[in-house]
């Protein structure tokens, strides 16, 4: 799975996991194609921003 970066992720200040989906074999069927992934929101080496950066948050 690769992502480019081009969608920002909304958190909440409560948020503990981030859900990333993405779509992982475009050549099977349909409903094959998706996944989910379940990230850590304290993982290291995570980079993690705001769509909202007037949002108040705990890590801001």
């Amino acid at each position: 799975m690769v992502g480019n970066g081009s969608s920002p992720m909304r958190l909440t200040p409560a948020a503990r996991v981030i859900i990333l989906m993405g779509k992982t074999d475009p050549k099977t069927a349909r409903h094959n194609q998706q996944s989910m992934v379940l990230i850590p929101i304290d993982t290291p080496r995570g980079e993690y921003y705001s769509q909202y950066p007037d949002h108040e948050s705990p890590r801001s």
